[in-house]
């Protein structure tokens, strides 16, 4: 059993297989201009959804209260046809948003709402998703309360104390 690491690259490399992977849904277009475009061609409800995940992720970086809207058209169709994973990640995206803007408050607010949606789509790995950046947010908030009282407290001896 000298070469037993051997044994377990040969048994990785013999795993691979291609239902595991998942399958490349429809492959939609990079460029907004082209995703504006495949919306005028009435796609159904379930496309509209992917066009305006794949919209916010294309402008989000550039402009966040477009890419907001777009999760909100999201939000109006998933809630429409009841379907909790796209109600799931359109809150998760609003959440990660708010949170990158530095609005804690909602984004925990969308953070929770995902994690009820995907509670209800009965996905466990976004449950455990969300409840780990509702803890990231907590924990931040918690170490801003803790700095801030820090700085009261040496705000506060310094004016105490005459140089």
């Amino acid at each position: 059993m000298r070469y037993w690491y051997l044994y377990v690259v040969l048994f990785l490399v013999s795993c691979t297989d291609e239902t595991l992977i998942p399958e490349q849904q429809n492959k939609l277009p990079a460029d907004k201009e082209s995703l504006l475009a495949l919306l005028e061609t009435n796609p159904s409800e379930q496309e509209k959804i992917e066009i305006y995940w794949k919209l916010h992720k294309t402008v989000r970086g550039s402009n966040q209260s477009e890419a907001i809207k777009y999760l909100n058209y999201q939000i109006e169709i998933a809630s429409r046809i009841g379907s909790s994973e796209a109600l799931g990640k359109a809150h998760h995206g609003i959440g990660y948003m708010h949170y990158k803007s530095k609005n804690q408050i909602d984004a925990i607010r969308h953070y929770l709402k995902s994690y009820d949606n995907f509670e209800i789509a009965n996905n466990p790995g976004y449950q455990a998703l969300e409840l780990n950046n509702i803890s990231t947010v907590l924990m931040e908030l918690a170490i801003s309360v803790r700095l801030c009282q820090s700085f009261r407290c040496n705000y506060a001896t310094l004016r105490v104390v005459q140089f």
